[in-house]
């Protein structure tokens, strides 16, 4: 108890000091919440772009490729073209 009103003292003494380091962490967290979610939009739009252009969202097998993948277990083109 003693700690806590020695430390509540020495806030209130350094008030300026106080006011300016809480101002500074909270602007940082702020600054890291900004950039998380930028990263995380970013990643997002990434993976969509990926999925889109290359793999697509849904992939078709045969029944079983899914228990044991292998390359040669592939559905094979119908016809010519």
């Amino acid at each position: 108890m003693m700690l806590l009103k020695m430390a509540f003292r020495n806030l209130f003494r350094q008030r300026r000091r106080s006011l300016l380091t809480g101002l500074s962490m909270g602007g940082g967290y702020m600054l890291f919440v900004f950039s998380m979610s930028l990263l995380e939009g970013s990643w997002g739009n990434l993976v969509d772009i990926f999925t889109r252009d290359r793999v697509g969202h849904i992939q078709i097998h045969q029944m079983d490729y899914r228990a044991t993948p292998k390359a040669h277990r592939v559905i094979k083109k119908y016809g010519t073209a």
